[in-house]
C-alpha cells in the first residue's frame, strides 16, 4: 500500500476508535447520573470537550445515519466545504457528491451495505459551497444495531482533502502517456541501449525504417543494424560514452536496415546512469540520406558551375560582407571589368578606381541596399583603358538561419553593345515618333474640323476616337453637287482595314477615292460610288496581278436631301440608324466590304424617307466590340441602340458627351480594342 495511504488509514482509524469510546463513555456516564444536577453538568462538560477535540482535527469528521442523512459534523468541514452544521446536519451527503463521481460512490456504499462491511476507503470529488471541487478520501466504519450486530443502522466518516495529491498523481500520468506518445509518434529514430548494445526500447519510426517488428527488438543487438563501414567508429563511439559518462554534440553514420539498405543517419545522444555508472544510451536520430545524396550532387554541380563560369562571359562573384571580401570572381573579370582576380581578393576599391564619377554614388548605394537584404539591378559605365563601358550588376542578398545577410552573390555583363544599340532605338523611335505625329496632323487636315460640320449641319456631332495616335477610322461632311445642279450634304463614316499606322494609310488613300466619286459624272448615288471606289481601290491594290492585297474598308455613304426630305444611302458592312420616338429603325448595308473579293455584287441604294426631328446615326464597330462592364463582354449593338433611343430628347452635343462617358465606364482598365467613329445628326 501507498505510505501515504497506510498512514491516512492508520489516523482515521484511531480517530474513529476514539469517537466511538467517548460517546460510549458518555452513554455510560449519562445513564449512571441521569437526573442528578452534578452529572448532567459533567455530561456536558465532557461533549463541549469532545467536540473541541474533533473541531481541532484536519479531517472532516461526520456521522450519518442509515439514509445517509448528516446527524453530526465538524467544525473543519465548514472551513473546507463552506457549509455551516445547520446548512448541513439532516442534509443527505450525496448532494456533496460531484455528478461525474456519483454513480461510483453509490456503487461502492451499495456494496458496502450488501456485504456488511466494516471499513471502506473510497475517493472521490465533492463540490464546495463556492462551486470549486476538489478531491477527497473518504473511510467509512459502520455503525452496527446493538440489538442486531449484522444490521448496519449508520456510520462514521472521516473524509480528507487529497486535492493536490490527486493532481498530481493525474499529471503525472498524463505526462507518462503524452511522453510516450510523443517518442511514439515522432519522425526522428528513437531507440535506447544498454551498454552491451542490447536494444531496450525503438520507437516506430525507428522499427518502420528499419524494418524490423516489436517482438523482435528483444533478441536483437543494435550492432546489428550497423553498417559494416560504420562499426568501427560506432564501437570506439560507445566505448568512449561508457568511459566518460556524457557526450556533446552530434553523431553520424550507417545503418542498415533488414532487408540491406544503407542509410545515413545523424542526431544526438542522452546518458542514463545509476549509482554513478551508464545505464543506458538513448539516440535521437533522423534519417539524412537523401541530405546527404543531395550534398554530393551539390559538389559535383558546384564544380560544374564553377566551369561554366569560367567559360561564359559573365563574370560571376561571391563576397562575404562580415570579412568585408569577395570569397569568388569569374577569371575573366579582367576582360570584362578591368581588374583581375588578385585585385579584388586583396579588398582594393574598385568603385574609385574604375567606377565612371557620374554612377559611382548609383553604384555604392546599390551596395547599401544589398547590405539590408534587397536584391539590386542598375547599369553603370566604368572606364577601362580610357574607353567607357557599360555594365549590368545584378545582386543578390544571402541570409543566414536567423535572417541576417551574411554575404551576397551577383553578375556582371558588359552591355556597350547593347546600350549603343538602345541609343539607336531611341533615335530611330524619336524620328517615328515625330513622324507618327506629322502623319496624325495630316490626317486632322483632311478630316472635317468640328466647326466645320457645324457649318453644314447645326444639331450633329462626330465621337471620333482613334485606338492609337492615328486612325483607320475617317469620316466625311461636304456640299456634293448633283448632275442637275442642286447642292446636296453627304455624310460618310469609314472604317478601314487595321488601326495605327497602317490602317492610317489605308484611311487617307479611302479618303481620296471616296472625294473622287463626288466628281464622277456616272456616279449619281450612293451605291453607284461604292461601287466606283471598290473598283478603283482594288486595282490601285492589285497592280501586281501575283500579289493581290484583300484589305480594304467598311464605310456608310450618305446623301441628305434636305428640301426633300430624304435620304439616300449604301452601306458597306455599316448600317444607317434612325431613331424617331421609341423606336431604332436600322437600314442595313450590304454584307460584303470595299476590296478584293471572288464574288462582288452591287451595291444597294436605300432612298429613305425622313421626319422632322429624326436622329440619324452612323457608326464603325469600334464602340460596340469593346470589351467591358462587370463580366467583360461586348458592348453589343442592341445596347448601343438602346442608348441612343433613351438619350434622343437630348442636343446631339449634349449625345456625344454621354457616348463618350459610357465608353470610358464600359471600357474601365481594359485596353481599347478598335478605333470608334460615330455621327449623329437631327433632320430639322
Amino acid at each position: 500500500m501507498d505510505p501515504e495511504k497506510l498512514i491516512f488509514t492508520i489516523s482515521i482509524l484511531f480517530l474513529i476508535t476514539l469517537i466511538i469510546l467517548l460517546l460510549i463513555r458518555l452513554n455510560v456516564v449519562n445513564k449512571r447520573l441521569k437526573n442528578k444536577s452534578f452529572a448532567y453538568q459533567r455530561i456536558q462538560a465532557e461533549k463541549i470537550q469532545f467536540e473541541k477535540l474533533l473541531d481541532s482535527v484536519n479531517d472532516i469528521i461526520y456521522i450519518a445515519d442509515d439514509k445517509g442523512l448528516f446527524t453530526y459534523y465538524n467544525h473543519y468541514a465548514t472551513l473546507l466545504l463552506g457549509y455551516t452544521k445547520e446548512e448541513n446536519i439532516g442534509r443527505r451527503f450525496q448532494e456533496l457528491i460531484h455528478k461525474d463521481h456519483v454513480a461510483h460512490v453509490q456503487k461502492s456504499y451499495y456494496n458496502h451495505f450488501a456485504q456488511n462491511l466494516k471499513q471502506s476507503y473510497l475517493e472521490f470529488q465533492i463540490k464546495k459551497k463556492d462551486g470549486n471541487i476538489i478531491w477527497v478520501g473518504q473511510q467509512v466504519t459502520s455503525k452496527f444495531s446493538a440489538d442486531d450486530p449484522t444490521k448496519i443502522i449508520g456510520f462514521y466518516g472521516v473524509v480528507r482533502d487529497i486535492n493536490d495529491r490527486k493532481l498530481a498523481e493525474l499529471l503525472l500520468s498524463e505526462s507518462e502517456i503524452k511522453y510516450r506518445e510523443l517518442f511514439d509518434n515522432s519522425s526522428e529514430l528513437i531507440h535506447s541501449i544498454d551498454t552491451d548494445g542490447e536494444v531496450l526500447y525503438a520507437n516506430n519510426s525507428w522499427l518502420q525504417k528499419l524494418g524490423y517488428t516489436e517482438s523482435e527488438l528483444k533478441d536483437l543487438n543494435y550492432f546489428s543494424v550497423i553498417h559494416p563501414d560504420s562499426h568501427a567508429h560506432c564501437t570506439e563511439f560507445l566505448e568512449t560514452v561508457i568511459e566518460k559518462g556524457k557526450f556533446e554534440g552530434i553523431t553520424v553514420y550507417n545503418l542498415q536496415t533488414k532487408a540491406g539498405q544503407k542509410i545515413t543517419v545523424e542526431g544526438s545522444v542522452t546518458i542514463t546512469q545509476q549509482n554513478g555508472k551508464v545505464y543506458s544510451i538513448q539516440s535521437f536520430l533522423r534519417d539524412i540520406t537523401k541530405q546527404k545524396e543531395a550534398e554530393i550532387r551539390l559538389t559535383k554541380q558546384e564544380n560544374t558551375l564553377r566551369q561554366i563560369t569560367e567559360t561564359i562571359n559573365d563574370v560571376f562573384y561571391l563576397y562575404n560582407m562580415q570579412d568585408k571580401k569577395y570569397e569568388y570572381i569569374s577569371a575573366n573579370c579582367e576582360s570584362i571589368l578591368g581588374a583581375n582576380k588578385d585585385f579584388f581578393y586583396t579588398h582594393q576599391r574598385y568603385p574609385k578606381l574604375f567606377v565612371h564619377e557620374l554612377d559611382e554614388k548609383k553604384l555604392l548605394a546599390a551596395h547599401k541596399i544589398v547590405e539590408s537584404g534587397i536584391p539590386y539591378s542598375i547599369d553603370y559605365r566604368i572606364t577601362v583603358n580610357e574607353e567607357t563601358k557599360w555594365i549590368n550588376e545584378k545582386s543578390f542578398p544571402i541570409l543566414d538561419d536567423a535572417g541576417k545577410v551574411v554575404a551576397n552573390s551577383g553578375i556582371c555583363r558588359d552591355i556597350t553593345d547593347l546600350k549603343q544599340a538602345q541609343n539607336i532605338i531611341h533615335d530611330q523611335n524619336i524620328e517615328i515618333g515625330l513622324s507618327i505625329q506629322y502623319a496624325k496632323s495630316i490626317q486632322e487636315a483632311v478630316l472635317p474640323s468640328e466647326k466645320r460640320v457645324a457649318s453644314f449641319i447645326a444639331d450633329a456631332f462626330v465621337l471620333f476616337k482613334p485606338k492609337a495616335i492615328v486612325s483607320g477610322d475617317f469620316f466625311v461632311v461636304d456640299k456634293i453637287n448633283t448632275n442637275e445642279g442642286n447642292e446636296l450634304l453627304t455624310l460618310i463614316v469609314g472604317d478601314c482595314t487595321g488601326h495605327g499606322v497602317p490602317g492610317a494609310v489605308l484611311s487617307l488613300m479611302c479618303n481620296v477615292l471616296v472625294r473622287e466619286s463626288f466628281t464622277r459624272v456616272e456616279v449619281n448615288t450612293p451605291a453607284e460610288a461604292l461601287d466606283f471606289i471598290r473598283k478603283r481601290l482594288i486595282a490601285f491594290l492589285g497592280s501586281q496581278q501575283e500579289k493581290i492585297i484583300q484589305d480594304g474598308m467598311d464605310i456608310a455613304f450618305s446623301v441628305l436631301d434636305q428640301v426633300n426630305s430624304k435620304l439616300y444611302f449604301a452601306g458597306a458592312n455599316i448600317s444607317c440608324i434612325i431613331v424617331r420616338g421609341n423606336e431604332a429603325i436600322e437600314h442595313k448595308g450590304n454584307r460584303q466590304h470595299i476590296g478584293y473579293m471572288d464574288n462582288p455584287k452591287p451595291f444597294s441604294n436605300h432612298v429613305i424617307d425622313i421626319e422632322k426631328g429624326d436622329c440619324i446615326f452612323l457608326y464603325t464597330d469600334g464602340f460596340m466590340d469593346q470589351f467591358g462592364g462587370e463580366k467583360n463582354k461586348k458592348y453589343s449593338k442592341k445596347r448601343l441602340h438602346q442608348f441612343l433611343i433613351k438619350k434622343s430628347h437630348l442636343s446631339m452635343a449634349e449625345i456625344n458627351k454621354l457616348l463618350e462617358e459610357e465608353f470610358m465606364i464600359w471600357k474601365g482598365d481594359f485596353e481599347q480594342i478598335d478605333d470608334v467613329t460615330i455621327m449623329g445628326f437631327r433632320f430639322n
